[in-house]
């Protein structure tokens, strides 16, 4: 099978290599998005409700004993942290996979062009954070 070239480099991965491993990152975003932000997603609305709305809760204090001096931010780091966690590695990591499994599973061993340029400009944006 041939390998793909990333960032002009041949690496040890084939186009058929990579749809294992998508199924598998695929499974775990959408785990993550279900057990792990939806509960956040829950809670924020929850108590947005008992503070009369999404931007009264985002900048409410939520230190009564005068303790802690910013815990002010916590409600709006939380709301920022979960909205950037559902955008980024759950829904764009959701169709940035899909769309890696459906490209790598175009072409043959034999006849890789279908799919060799689209999974290398897949990878590469994938990669490109890191």
């Amino acid at each position: 099978m041939p390998s793909i070239h990333l960032f002009q480099r041949k690496t040890l991965l084939g186009g058929d290599d990579l749809q294992p491993s998508s199924i598998f990152i695929l499974g775990c975003r959408l785990v993550q998005l279900l057990l792990l932000v939806a509960p956040i997603w829950l809670h924020i609305g929850q108590a947005s409700k008992r503070h009369g709305g999404i931007l009264k809760f985002m900048f409410y204090d939520p230190n009564d004993s005068g303790y802690c001096r910013h815990c002010h931010l916590f409600p709006l780091l939380l709301v920022c942290y979960t909205s950037a966690s559902t955008l980024f590695t759950c829904i764009l990591g959701i169709i940035l996979q899909q769309r890696i499994y459906h490209w790598s599973s175009i072409g043959t061993p034999t006849d890789p062009q279908p799919r060799s340029k689209r999974v290398e400009q897949l990878l590469e944006f994938k990669l490109v954070p890191f």
